[in-house]
Order: structure tokens, then sequence, then C-alpha cells
């Protein structure tokens, strides 16, 4: 049995064309196609055809739009005008094979050196779009989880040097100095940001977040759960707008609340800051009030050069911090749940580096091997 019907065709002498096809589902597709378009045609609508009903989607999903922003920047980046991409926009999602999405995916490794991370973030919307077109039962199985890439193609992360990544506890000092007089010279508590990053190893977001509701000075704690974050906003036609910052109750990647214990020098700066804001007439309930990071950005720049300190991001007191007390031997359970990290390998491997100098681990050494050395004459 064959299915067939006729469909308009004006090159015909009475306007019609007869059309026949081996089963109704055949015929119901080449008339859709045929009267709709091959794009209307779910299974073979590309990456550039669902984008914008993906982004939608993903617009209503994520808890705040500054994922997608990096999403979007991506798909632009390394999709969009990207000449190494063009067979893979312009397949059919039907015909997307693992084979196609993997040569892909070494030329853009090697073009542009990515380490594992950045190639992880480069192929997220494509397997997430995937991933939508499963949800939509258009497809069964994303190609994507199939693609196995050789780690050794990806540019290696090689740990940097102590002395670019944290402040010695000399330049700690000099530094945590520099920010009170700073403070008291200026009248400007910001400053004293600087100092209660060193105490709390706070992310900066979190620091700026802070209200003197926070603080606990009877059980010597401080209430972590809201931080200064950016917030994106886009219109209808996937334009995004000027980017501002804004005190939110929740924390990095949605991480938890969490109290840190917290020493009498920190309650001793929140007195203080309330203290230089009543000053001059001021009585917020948040203990910095500024408008960006890169206010405090500027001033820990600032007092690095007043101490005669190579300036680093205020991200690397954090990482002091961190670094000070395990190289104290304070419990690692105690740190993560301080910084408030989830995996204690995160503490260990990204934020954890030798706070002596070389001069000192060289007469340690020193020290070491000439009594041994002494004692074997």
């Amino acid at each position: 049995m064959r299915w067939a019907t006729y469909i308009d065709d004006p090159e015909k002498k009475n306007h019609r064309r007869r059309v026949v096809k081996n089963t109704e589902a055949e015929l119901l597709e080449y008339l859709y196609e045929h009267y709709f378009g091959p794009h209307a045609i779910p299974g073979m609508q590309t990456l550039l055809d669902i984008y914008p009903e993906w982004f939608e989607y993903k617009k209503v999903k994520v808890a705040r739009l500054n994922t997608l922003h990096r999403y979007d920047n991506d798909f632009k980046r390394f999709y969009i005008n990207e000449p190494l991409s063009e067979e893979l926009i312009a397949t059919p999602i039907c015909m997307m094979k693992k084979l196609l999405i993997e040569k892909w995916a070494y030329s853009m490794i090697h073009k542009y050196d990515l380490t594992h991370k950045a190639y992880m973030n480069m192929i997220t919307p494509l397997r997430q779009m995937l991933d939508y077109m499963i949800d939509k039962e258009v497809i069964s199985v994303n190609p994507v989880k199939n693609v196995h890439i050789d780690k050794g193609h990806f540019r290696p992360v090689r740990k940097r040097p102590a002395r670019t990544q944290i402040f010695f506890a000399d330049e700690m000092k000099d530094i945590i100095a520099a920010s009170y007089r700073m403070a008291e010279e200026t009248r400007d508590e910001v400053f004293l940001a600087i100092p209660l990053c060193f105490l709390t190893g706070l992310r900066i977001g979190e620091c700026l977040g802070l209200s003197y509701d926070d603080f606990d000075e009877d059980y010597h704690t401080i209430r972590i759960h809201r931080s200064l974050v950016v917030v994106d906003t886009v219109d209808k036609d996937r334009n995004w707008g000027k980017r501002e910052y804004q005190v939110q109750e929740y924390l990095k990647k949605n991480a938890d609340e969490r109290d840190i214990v917290a020493t009498d020098m920190c309650f001793a700066i929140a007195d203080r800051v309330r203290e230089l804001q009543r000053e001059r007439g001021c009585y917020s309930k948040m203990l910095f009030n500024v408008r960006t990071p890169n206010n405090l950005q500027r001033k820990l720049a600032k007092v690095c050069k007043i101490s005669g300190v190579d300036s680093k991001s205020p991200h690397k007191i954090r990482k002091t911090y961190i670094s000070t007390l395990i190289n104290q031997m304070m419990d690692l359970d105690f740190v993560r749940e301080q910084v408030g990290h989830k995996e204690i390998q995160t503490t260990l491997n990204s934020y954890t580096y030798s706070t002596a100098r070389t001069e000192k681990k060289y007469a340690d050494l020193t020290s070491i091997f000439e009594n041994k050395s002494q004692n074997f004459a």
C-alpha cells in the first residue's frame, strides 16, 4: 500500500502534481517541508534555528542571567563568528554525529589552546541545546555525551608561583597598617574592608554585602548570607543591557549560608566603620556602601603602592587567608567551612600556597641538611 495526494504546481498543465510515498509518515513529512520549509521540521532545524527558542527557555530557568550572558558570549564567539564552526551550525540536529562534533572540538582546542575548563565552557551551549531537543522528543541521543577528548590535547594548567598569588606576612602587615591610616586620613571607611578581608577570607562580594546585623560579638561569628553581585538584563531581541551591581540574598553559585568565626579585630573594624559613617550623617544598615567591587580594587592598589608591595587583586587576599591558616596547621575542614567551599580539594588545589619566602625556605633547608651532614661526618 502506498500513500498519494496532489499539491499545487504552476508548471504542470492542470497546475497539480501527484505525490506518492511509501508510508503516511513520509507523505506528511514531505507535505510539511513543502509548505513550511525544511527548517520547520524539528529534526531538520540547525543550532541557529533553535538557539532563540533555547535562549528563552534558559532565561526562565537559570538562577542568574549572568550565567546565560556567558553562554551567549561563548555561542557568539565559538559558533556564530567562528569559521571552524560553519559545518557544525549548518548541520541539521537530527544529522549531528559524534564524529562531526569530535573533529570540531579538536580543531577548536588546538586553535584556541584551550584548557579543559575552557573547553567545557565552550561546548556547554551545544550540549545543553541538544539536551533541550531530547526533552522536546526531537532526538533520542545527545552525541556530545559520546565525545571523549584525549586530555593530552588540553593546555595544562600549572599552579602559579606563590609570590603572584598571595601576600606574604610582612606585606600583609604593611598593607593592613596603610589601610587603617588611609581610612583615618580620608575618613573613607571602605579602606577598612581590606583588613576585614585579610581577617576573614571573605569573597569580595560577600564582604561588600555585609550588614551590621550579621555581626554577633557574643558568639564571635559573622553571618554570611548575601553578596554584592553583578546583575544582567536582556531585551526580547537578546541585546544585553549595561551591567550593574546589587546586594542580593544569595552567595556565589548558590553556596550555602554560613557562620564564620571572627576575631575581636573584626568587630572593632565594624565599630570604626559605623563611627566614620555617622561622622558624615550616614546611618545605613550596610557595613560598606559601594556601587561596584572596583571601588575596593582601587583602594587596594593604592595601599599596595603606599606599602611598596606589588599590586594584586582583592581575590588574592582570600588566597592569603586560606594559605595562612593551612600553613599554621589549622583544621582543614574548619578552613573549608570558613571560606564556604563545598569540597576540601577546591581549598587545597586552588587556594593553598606556601606563605614562606624563598629565602626562608633556603635557610630552613640549609639548616636541616647541614646539621644532618655534620652528624654523618
